[in-house]
């Protein structure tokens, strides 16, 4: 947890509740999450839609007031955007490694990528008009001599698109994370890698599944009700059962942690 140096996340309620619980120490040693709709849930059924930001983050407390939202597009609640997730995923791999390259930047370094925004060097303006959130926010600057951590809170569906579905063989379980990196040699032509690579401790890492879990907890807690079936007070059970199961289960929440001096990521 002290490792961590920068905090994204899904927008929806239940990532951002996630984000709140699992990285309460970094946020409360000043680490702001930055959210961004392009970590949003793949699909636009009723579990992609959003919530009003300012009315959930207040409701999140004291620690909801710290997200940040100017990257979130207006009137993103209702995923309408044309762009494929594919293509979703990609620019967050994008902006990931770009923002440990700019969380690297000394001021005058940074001031003068702003600048570039004007420019006439294209290459240079066309990247920097690409990173503009991040020059939209503080981004917390870490020393070159250390690893830039970033924590990505998402969902399982589209971490699986921004890792590689062939790389994601297994399921994400619920609240489960895992860390990449960055590959390091460059694509054919030179082109700049952006392919993440799972560390041997994460992919050694074994979990058990909360699916699982809430299945068995929840015939416990009906096999353990003695109760005349016809009365529909087992019925009863059974839905205290679920809402029981639900407070204490993530759902659906994953989290990527990025660290960056190897270009270093973690998913959770």
């Amino acid at each position: 947890m002290d490792k961590i140096t920068h905090i994204l996340t899904s927008p929806l309620r239940r990532t951002l509740q996630t984000t709140l619980l699992a990285f309460e120490p970094a946020i409360k040693a000043g680490i702001k999450p930055v959210a961004l709709d392009l970590l949003r849930e793949t699909g636009k059924g009723r579990n992609s839609w959003g919530s009003d930001l300012p009315t959930l983050l207040k409701e999140l407390g004291e620690l909801g007031e710290s997200v940040l939202t100017t990257e979130v597009e207006h009137n993103w609640e209702i995923p309408t955007r044309p762009i494929g997730v594919l293509v979703r995923a990609h620019s967050v791999r994008f902006k990931i490694k770009y923002l440990a390259r700019v969380a690297r930047m000394q001021e005058a370094e940074r001031a003068q990528a702003r600048s570039a925004l004007g420019g006439s060097d294209w290459v240079q303006r066309s990247w920097c008009h690409a990173n503009r959130w991040l020059m939209s926010y503080d981004v917390p600057h870490v020393e070159k001599d250390r690893d830039v951590h970033i924590a990505v809170v998402s969902h399982g569906s589209f971490l699986r698109k921004v890792i590689g579905e062939e790389k994601t063989v297994d399921e994400l379980y619920n609240a489960e994370y895992k860390t990449f990196v960055f590959k390091e040699e460059e694509c054919e032509g030179g082109v700049e890698s952006y392919e993440l690579v799972e560390t041997e401790d994460s992919s050694n890492r074994s979990y058990t599944s909360t699916c699982e879990e809430a299945i068995a907890e929840r015939m416990r807690a009906i096999e353990a009700a003695d109760i005349d079936v016809s009365s529909g007070c087992l019925i009863e059970m059974a839905k205290q059962a679920l809402v029981r199961v639900e407070e204490i289960e993530i759902t659906d929440v994953y989290a990527m942690d990025v660290d960056v001096a190897q270009e270093e990521i973690t998913l959770s």
